[in-house]
């Protein structure tokens, strides 16, 4: 990407079609695709149009903020499947076993 230059409320760039690709969240795409693949999230893609940049560095703003709650419940849920691991055959030997009630 190339700042070409400044206006009153930003930059004018230019980018090639993959950095406009990784841009708005691909990693690459095949220079042939590229287009179609844009297109298919803006469908109103031309010269002028806005692309909500600020929104998505939000969301991966607060997915890095968020990075400690995601670890710990990430941690939790593994812990809470070893324990069903180790309860699942004792769970599995009560079902088995015939019912003195009936």
């Amino acid at each position: 990407m190339k700042l070409i230059a400044e206006n009153k409320t930003g930059f004018i760039v230019d980018m090639s079609k993959t950095e406009l690709a990784n841009l708005i969240g691909y990693y690459y795409i095949d220079e042939s695709e590229v287009q179609n693949k844009i297109r298919g999230v803006y469908n109103d893609l031309c010269v002028g149009a806005e692309i909500n940049i600020s929104k998505m560095y939000e969301q991966l703003n607060s997915m890095k903020n968020n990075e400690q709650r995601f670890k710990q419940a990430s941690d939790l849920l593994a812990k809470i499947a070893d324990t069903l691991l180790l309860v699942d055959p004792i769970i599995r030997q009560i079902q088995s076993e015939p019912d003195e009630n009936k």
